[in-house]
């Protein structure tokens, strides 16, 4: 979370846990966070995503050989078990109607998760077998 001020100053606001981690994990939570930008918005209903083609271009400058390749399309399905965890703890713990609930679930959570880690498996499947 950042906050930028007209005079063109960037103050951080949230920086989150300094961790030191292989490059891999780094490069996979900006992935997973990207996937999810629209998250909450209307965007997100009209099912807006970052195009795919902003993905690879980050990717292909990191130039990584096949097995970090392979690494890191792991690295993005736990990174995203994580986040779907998150998201339904979240719900499960928001003050809002049951029926409510259950709907956010099964038509917004699901699906969403359900679709990105078909993708991830899939792109893990054929990262390993290149």
């Amino acid at each position: 979370n950042i906050l930028y001020k007209n005079n063109r100053e960037i103050k951080i606001l949230d920086p989150g846990k300094f961790k030191i981690d292989f490059r891999q994990v780094d490069i996979a939570r900006f992935l997973v966070t990207l996937r999810i930008i629209y998250w909450g918005s209307l965007g997100f209903f009209l099912k807006l995503v970052p195009s795919i083609d902003l993905e690879n271009s980050f990717l292909n400058n990191y130039n990584l050989d096949s097995e970090n390749y392979s690494a890191l399309k792991f690295i993005i399905i736990k990174e995203l078990l994580r986040h779907w965890v998150t998201a339904e703890r979240v719900l499960s713990e928001k003050n809002w109607n049951i029926y409510f609930k259950i709907f956010m679930k099964n038509n917004y959570i699901t699906p969403f998760y359900t679709e990105q880690l078909n993708r991830a498996l899939n792109d893990f499947k054929e990262s390993t077998f290149r």
